[in-house]
């Protein structure tokens, strides 16, 4: 978009929120090109970014609803899907974008209750150990209706571009290499929080033996049993970093199959369950 072309009238913001890129105003090239985006910033990123309740998709013009086509930016590089809500009777959500690239770019999305009112929002997660600097860029200006929140380098410019940095994740204290599909503890009891690949939101705290009850359902390609004996197994594309920390009561015994398993000082346990080749 050449901003120069823009008619005056329309050069006012029509969204709330920051009016910079990281409190910088961008710089138009001499020839009235598009601007070039100053350098996103990852001081105080964190890990993560929740989008309330979604990506915008939507903009209405004239009485009518038009839709947003959105690009994605990271690191520099421009990615060629389009985002969007109904073309050609499919919709190509942000939530499929990183599902279809999420090996390539080191980003993980699901959708979460919202903190903020009684329905789902996306959350986006690193799953590298280095920053990732992203760029959302719309084909339209648009009244803003999302709110952002758990990344403090979150910022939409005048033309409604949306920037953040994601830093590394604590994903990556868990290493995959060398993983098995498996694991095997030849004992378990006690009350344990368990987290999958998110290790910054509890997916489920109790027993060993409840846990296989959510996670079979939850998790229809990690299989899992308890009789004392506990085991899970990953018959999924994708690896699964798993953490276990003790809440209360919690012993075990004899873990065997897979050398990504570490018990940490604080008494947490981690490993990683490879994808099925």
């Amino acid at each position: 978009m050449n901003f120069n072309n823009i008619p005056e009238g329309l050069r006012t913001p029509l969204f709330f929120g920051e009016i910079s890129i990281n409190g910088a105003v961008p710089t138009f090239t001499d020839n009235g090109e598009d601007p070039i985006p100053p350098q996103i910033s990852c001081v105080g990123a964190t890990s993560v970014l929740r989008i309330s309740p979604d990506l915008q998709y939507l903009v209405i013009e004239n009485g009518q609803e038009i839709n947003i086509n959105w690009k994605v930016e990271i690191d520099g590089v421009l990615y060629p899907d389009v985002i969007h809500t109904w073309e050609s009777d499919e919709a190509y959500f942000l939530q499929d974008f990183i599902e279809a690239n999420k090996n390539q770019i080191g980003i993980t999305s699901s959708y979460v209750n919202s903190p903020f009112a009684n329905y789902l929002e996306i959350k986006l997660l690193s799953s590298t150990i280095v920053p990732k600097r992203i760029r959302l860029i719309p084909d339209r200006l648009f009244a803003n209706g999302m709110t952002f929140s758990d990344n403090p380098t979150i910022s939409i410019d005048e033309v409604g571009v949306i920037t953040f940095c994601l830093e590394h994740s604590s994903n990556n204290l868990i290493t995959c290499e060398g993983a098995t599909q498996r694991i095997d503890f030849e004992y378990i009891s006690g009350t344990w929080q368990f987290f999958i690949d998110d290790l910054e939101e509890i997916y489920f705290e109790g027993l060993a033996g409840h846990f296989i009850g959510e996670v079979t359902v939850d998790y229809p390609n990690l299989h899992s049993d308890y009789d004392g004996f506990f085991w899970i197994q990953n018959q999924d594309s994708k690896d699964y970093r798993i953490k276990m920390v003790p809440v209360d009561s919690t012993s075990y015994l004899n873990v065997t199959n897979n050398p990504t398993f570490i018990e940490h000082e604080d008494g947490s346990l981690t490993f990683c369950l490879a994808a099925l080749e």
